[in-house]
Order: structure tokens, then sequence, then C-alpha cells
């Protein structure tokens, strides 16, 4: 059997003689269907999107515009027909989108500092650990002093190992090496409260 009309939620694409191809209505378009191909050809809008007059057929509606559309963790991203509610970067109590530079308010724990919501307590972490750094260098050259006062030749081996020990921190400490991901905050923490 053959079709002479293309259902309700279809338009016709292409006739022949011989043939009748229907295709199906954007999703833009509800129940009534469509008169051709795109939003434009809507009768009548599905959820999420509103008849515009001037230009005929449907337009999306940007669900992101409305104030509170998403949680205060969240920051919205308009979809064709809907929105989605992503969450904030963990330094964000409140955002306007993705990462630590969109943050509106900071977290628990974060201070805002050139545009971004930096980690507090890394800060203290890293100054503790560069005092400890520095402290321990201060011990190896007053031991290099005392064994100074019982032999120079002795002396100027040990304070040159010293020298190349912290010339050798010092350089890959400041060098992040290729491939490798910088140590979690977690592990660091743990460690330093063992």
């Amino acid at each position: 059997t053959h079709c002479d009309s293309c259902g309700p939620e279809h338009y016709e694409s292409f006739r022949d003689t011989d043939k009748l191809l229907c295709s199906k209505c954007h999703k833009a378009c509800a129940a009534g269907g469509c008169t051709g191909a795109g939003p434009n050809a809507c009768r009548v809008c599905r959820s999420g999107w509103i008849m515009d007059n001037q230009r005929g057929g449907c337009t999306d509606i940007d669900e992101c515009i409305t104030a509170n559309t998403c949680t205060k963790q969240q920051f919205c991203v308009n979809t064709e027909g809907s929105f989605n509610c992503l969450e904030c970067d963990k330094s964000c109590d409140a955002c306007d989108g993705d990462g630590p530079d969109m943050c509106k308010e900071c977290a628990d724990g974060y201070e805002l500092r050139d545009g971004l919501c930096t980690d507090v307590s890394s800060e203290k972490r890293n100054q503790y650990v560069a005092f400890t750094r520095y402290l321990t260098y201060l011990g190896l050259c007053i031991a290099t002093c005392i064994v100074l006062q019982s032999s120079t030749w002795l002396a100027a081996l040990v304070g040159l190992a010293v020298a190349v020990y912290i010339s050798v921190s010092e350089y890959w400490l400041n060098t992040e090496p290729q491939g490798t991901p910088a140590p979690s905050p977690k592990i660091l923490d743990e460690l330093l409260q063992q």
C-alpha cells in the first residue's frame, strides 16, 4: 500500500509520481507537527521552546537567564529545549561557570587571590615544607663548620657534598617532571600529621 500524505509528526520531504518520502519534524515541534524541516516550520512548540511570531516557528528558551535555575553550588548550561546544572569547582561556594576563576564566592578554606580561589591550607603547608627544608640546609652547614674544626680537608669535602645536595634538591624541587602528576594534597596532609 502507498501513502498519500505524511503522519502528524512528519513532513513531506520528497514526492514524485512513484514515491512519497516523509521526514520527522524537528525536536522543537510538539503534537501538531510541522510544515517543513527545522524549528521554524513547527506549528506548536514543545516545552523549552517558545513560538516566535516575528520569524515564525520555535525558538529555544534560555532557561539559564532566569535567576536560581540551579543550586548555589551549580551553574547553568543551556541546551536545545532544556538546560543542565553542572557542579561548581570545589574551591567555589557559588559560581558562574567551570573552574576556580569563575567563582562568585570562595568555599571555606579558600581565599580570592588574583581572580582565583586559592587553597589557604596548601599555601600554609608549602610554607611549612620550605621552612623545614631550609632548616635542614642550615643544620648541614653547621655540621660542616663543626667538621672544619677537626680537619680542613674533610670539611671541604663535606662542604662540597652539602653544596651539591642543596643544589640538586633545589633544582629537583623547582622543576616539574614531565607526565608526573603533583602529589595529592590529602597525601601531604596525612604525611605531615604523622
